[in-house]
């Protein structure tokens, strides 16, 4: 037995494989059978369904994570019926949860905040500019096997430090050790401006 549903494109594959499942799970009830295995590639969603508890209803349900769905009976014809579906526009009510969007709306803030500094002088956060290019989208911390508080700790310190004209220099992000701003202290300023002050 195959069925296939047309999802919207903006769901995530998380959700698209959880509303596979759901499909099979309706399915079996149809079936004179009572065990069922119901085999997947995503371990994710395999991992959510599994850890909340559901009435099965006097059936035996098992699941299965199979990398890449590797020999698995069916597969192909399930992938084709994925194939065809996927190029068909989609008219029907959205059923998505909202933390899809939630990419989707932020990768669109992204794209608006990119053109709104490209719009920018060359002048404007000089300093800035040239790290801009280099920072990765993953923090560096990130990779280390320390605890989220000891980042986010470093991460302040680096930032009110990095307020410091002197050691803003060092970083590269100011063209001298002078403070930028009209009498203030000149080389030796130790006051913390807050980051508004130091761009502009």
């Amino acid at each position: 037995m195959y069925s296939s549903s047309n999802l919207s494109a903006l769901v995530s594959s998380f959700t698209a494989e959880c509303w596979a499942i759901l499909e099979a799970l309706t399915c079996k009830s149809f079936l004179p059978h009572r065990d069922f295995l119901i085999a997947s590639d995503s371990q994710a969603s395999i991992l959510a369904i599994v850890s909340n508890p559901f009435l099965s209803k006097s059936f035996s349900i098992s699941f299965l994570w199979a990398p890449e769905h590797l020999d698995i009976n069916g597969n192909e014809h399930a992938d084709l019926l994925a194939g065809s579906y996927a190029n068909q526009s989609y008219s029907g009510l959205l059923r998505c949860p909202y933390i899809d969007l939630v990419t989707l709306h932020h990768s669109s803030i992204q794209k608006l905040w990119k053109l709104e500094w490209d719009s920018l002088p060359e002048s404007y956060a000089f300093g800035y500019r040239s790290l801009f290019k280099n920072i990765s989208s993953q923090p560096g911390l990130q990779f280390l096997r320390i605890s989220r508080a000891v980042i986010t700790k470093f991460t302040k310190l680096h930032t009110v430090h990095g307020l410091l004209p002197h050691h803003s220099f060092k970083l590269g992000h100011n063209n001298s050790t002078y403070c930028p701003l009209p009498n203030c202290g000149g080389e030796y300023c130790i006051r913390v401006h807050n980051r508004r002050d130091i761009i502009i």
